[in-house]
């Protein structure tokens, strides 16, 4: 079983939310590493490494969604994924 012991929360905060492009950029950070990793936000959990998953959670700008993760990397993918939504996605 996964243990998710690395967590981080944090907020939504680029204009446009949770939209393709953004879920693909997400993505693409998130298959870097080797840790499973999950994303919690409005009692649903998906997959980190999903984009269709990501944008159907229907992420919008101020949205709290917690990053979760469970392996060897996984404080630096907690730490990496939290940075790009803090940075608004390097959008604006």
């Amino acid at each position: 079983g996964f243990k998710f012991n690395v967590k981080a929360t944090t907020v939504i905060c680029n204009r446009e939310g949770v939209h393709a492009r953004t879920a693909a950029i997400f993505v693409q950070m998130a298959e870097k590493f080797k840790s499973r990793i999950v994303i919690a936000a409005r009692d649903k959990i998906v997959d980190a490494k999903s984009i269709l998953m990501l944008v159907n959670m229907g992420l919008t700008c101020g949205t709290e969604i917690t990053i979760m993760a469970d392996g060897s990397d996984a404080f630096d993918a907690v730490a990496s994924l939290k940075r790009l939504i803090d940075e608004k996605f390097g959008e604006e």
